[in-house]
């Protein structure tokens, strides 16, 4: 194999056995510098594995290095290296992206954090806007066409295989290609109509599929109904991504987001370098039901410990026999001073200065009605009047003196 200038591909390059991704058009494999030792990927492909389409695949392997040459250098499509033919293969050298596709990449972590989600989307958006500034639509935006280096974080992301890739100029000689099925605009499959709102559809779908590692229609016209937002794995999703989503997945073309919307939307203005010397804000947490039933346990405990040892302490116990003889003072004085110990320092149910036992019983009703009492006011009106607690031992008098009344 031979480029424009009559350099040979294997002079220049050394073909390896490792394979990186195998299509249906071509297979892609890694090639090393000869000159430098550097690693670069080939897209290769050779006659024999497409006999009957080898004219129309040459066409389009010319038109992508044609398009990747046009387009120059951009941070987020992948650099075109150079381009060779033969009469049996077509290879064309690119920079070689380690970590593989977007969509190996869900395989291997499923759903991504929605911060990495808007750094990789806000990568895409820089790329399409690059290639539409160009007159340029790509029509095979989908996770298979995003390489991501993932050596970084986050991941760098690239727009690679441009086949299917059009100028405006003609975009009309070419109608043949109705898009890939899952991420093809509804305006596209019906059509085909192809404008640039179909690559921002597509951008929609991928933002989708990064998010909720699945694609938001199953068949061709599942479109029809509104993408589910709803779900579980949208719990930890911000209201922002989700309106951006809507805007981009709208079927009408007319009333669908563009290029601008995203750049203009809530969602992208929430920039991590914007927001660096701010605190991240909480993410909702999805929760399972053991842990949704362990939250439940744990209020329950809450709850009943505020009601035994809340502000109003615990809650009266029965008095015992020796404090019952504490507050009718029929106690030893070596008990007295035993059970006033306990009464005074451990017994005492409510927390503040303890009380002293009443010295009849008269007082004792006093001390019990009082508090009954002070909830009035002399107009009649309700009213919370601080009165100091009853200790146990007045409680125990107070039961003993009604026994006797009896």
């Amino acid at each position: 194999m031979l480029d424009a200038a009559g350099r040979c591909f294997d002079t220049l390059y050394e073909m390896s056995t490792s394979k990186l991704g195998d299509g249906m058009t071509a297979c892609v494999f890694v090639v090393k510098d000869r000159t430098t030792g550097a690693l670069r990927a080939c897209k290769l492909a050779e006659r024999r594995a497409q006999r009957h389409n080898w004219s129309r695949l040459c066409q389009l392997m010319r038109h992508e290095s044609t398009l990747l040459q046009e387009i120059g250098y951009h941070p987020n499509v992948v650099r075109w290296e150079g381009s060779f033919a033969s009469c049996n293969r077509l290879a064309i050298v690119m920079e070689l992206v380690v970590g593989g596709d977007c969509q190996q990449l869900l395989q291997r972590h499923g759903a991504l954090a929605e911060e990495t989600v808007h750094a990789m989307i806000c990568q895409l958006f820089a790329a399409l806007s690059r290639l539409h500034g160009l007159g340029i639509l790509h029509r095979d935006v989908k996770l298979e066409n995003l390489l991501c280096d993932t050596s970084t974080r986050p991941p760098r992301v690239k727009l690679c295989d441009f086949g299917h890739a059009v100028t405006q100029r003609d975009l009309m000689a070419d109608r043949q290609f109705y898009g890939t099925p899952g991420y093809a605009a509804p305006e596209v499959v019906q059509g085909p109509v192809w404008t640039a709102k179909a690559d921002v559809w597509a951008m929609g779908i991928v933002m989708y599929a990064m998010l909720a590692n699945s694609l938001p229609f199953d068949c061709e016209d599942g479109w029809r109904r509104p993408a589910d937002l709803s779900s579980r794995a949208w719990w930890r999703v911000s209201l922002e991504a989700k309106l951006l989503l809507q805007a981009l997945l709208e079927p009408q073309l007319d009333a669908r987001g563009s290029l601008q919307t995203f750049e203009q939307s809530a969602w992208r203005a929430l920039s991590p370098d914007q927001r660096r010397d701010e605190p991240p804000a909480p993410m909702r947490q999805a929760f399972s039901y053991s842990e949704m039933s362990a939250m439940q346990v744990q209020q329950s405990e809450a709850r009943r410990k505020a009601m035994t040892s809340g502000r109003a302490g615990p809650l009266p116990h029965a008095a015992s026999w020796t404090e019952l003889q504490l507050a009718t003072g029929t106690a030893s004085d070596a008990g007295d001073a035993g059970a006033g110990d306990a009464g005074g320092a451990g017994g005492e149910l409510w927390p503040g200065p303890a009380a002293a036992a009443p010295a009849d019983a008269a007082s004792a009703a006093g001390a019990a009605d009082a508090p009954l009492a002070s909830l009035c006011d002399e107009n009649g009106d309700d009213q919370v009047m601080e009165t100091p607690a009853p200790s146990s031992a007045e409680f125990s008098s107070i039961g003993l003196m009604k026994i006797v009344e009896k």
